[in-house]
Parts: C-alpha cells; sequence; structure tokens
C-alpha cells in the first residue's frame, strides 16, 4: 500500500502503523480478535506487515491446496472491524 509514517496526519503520529495492526483485529466474517492468524495458521500459512516510510506491506502466505479460501480472506481483510478500546489506546 502506498500510505506509510509520511503519510501520517500531524494530530495521529503513528496512524499508518496502527493500521497495520488493525488487519488481525477481526473483520465482519472473523469477527473475533486474531481470527485471521487462526485461519491462516489452520491452512499452512501466515500474515506479515511493516509499516515504512512511504509504505505499508502486507503479506500474506496460505498453502496452495486453500488458495481460493485465502483469496477471500484478502476480500475480508478489506472489511476489518476498527475496535474502539484499540483505537482509544493507540490514540493516547
Amino acid at each position: 500500500m502506498h500510505a506509510g509514517g509520511f503519510q501520517d496526519p500531524d494530530d495521529f503520529p503513528g496512524m499508518a502503523h496502527m493500521l497495520e495492526h488493525m488487519i488481525s483485529m477481526g473483520s465482519e466474517a472473523y469477527p473475533r480478535e486474531n481470527a485471521l492468524d487462526d485461519f491462516l495458521s489452520s491452512r499452512g500459512g501466515y500474515q506479515n506487515a511493516h509499516t515504512e516510510v512511504e509504505y505499508t506491506i502486507y503479506e500474506i502466505k496460505v498453502h496452495r491446496n486453500h488458495f481460493k479460501e485465502g483469496i477471500f480472506i484478502l476480500v475480508l481483510v478489506q472489511n476489518t472491524l476498527l475496535k474502539n478500546y484499540f483505537v482509544s489506546f493507540s490514540h493516547k
């Protein structure tokens, strides 16, 4: 994603990094925290991400036998649920 730390608003430093972590916080289809990690690891995969100054890189790997499910999970990630307690805690 072409957005990193340099794109953080002045009044919200660290926003790009916080959003990087939101991927594993749940989605509409997998609302339980860390459900994405459980989904991927049970199918021989994993996720990783890191925030740079101009980019945020997301990596999701899944065993090829579960490729279709892996593509589906990428769509679900777009519907990540922002949990109020996490946002409030991170913004302090």
